[in-house]
């Protein structure tokens, strides 16, 4: 039986230091599939590597199933591009009509909040605008660990 594990990439902001750790691993080792999401930065693009490398057995053109990259440095820059820097405006409480850039707003809103919180924030401003306001990206990979998830249950059923 294959399972479906989502990874993200963890950053502990006390270091910097990235964590590519030790989970990652593991999960071929038993046999799991693997879906991955990571930054589009330099050490998402390492992990990402990392990730598809632990996919040997599957076939070249099912790779990208499982890994995908954010096209922007970090899942902050990649809300506030798909349509939720006003999310990102508010919760750094600027001033309306005060023109501020994309990286003053999340560096405020993330001292202002934390990155958790705005995660929520974000998440629970998605849900109010409804489907459309999901990036086609993610709603494209979570169809794909959800299609993932059905073929597993299936599989355990037999």
């Amino acid at each position: 039986m294959r399972r479906l594990h989502l990874v993200l990439r963890l950053r502990d902001t006390r270091t910097t230091r990235h964590h590519n750790g030790p989970n990652i691993a593991l999960y071929p080792t038993y046999g799991h599939w693997l879906a991955c999401l990571t930054d589009g930065d330099a050490a998402g693009q390492k992990y990402a590597a990392s990730a598809r490398n632990m996919i040997p057995d599957a076939p070249v053109e099912t790779v990208p199933r499982f890994v995908t990259q954010l096209p922007s440095p970090d899942m902050e820059h990649f809300q506030y591009k798909a349509g939720f820097s006003d999310v990102y405006h508010r919760m750094a409480r600027l001033p309306s009509g005060v023109p501020a850039s994309m990286r003053k707003a999340i560096t405020k809103a993330i001292h202002q909040e934390s990155k958790p919180g705005l995660a929520i924030t974000v998440a629970s401003d998605a849900a109010e605008r409804r489907r459309n306001a999901i990036s086609s990206l993610l709603r494209q990979m979570f169809t794909e660990v959800l299609q993932q998830a059905e073929l597993n249950s299936d599989e355990k059923d037999l």
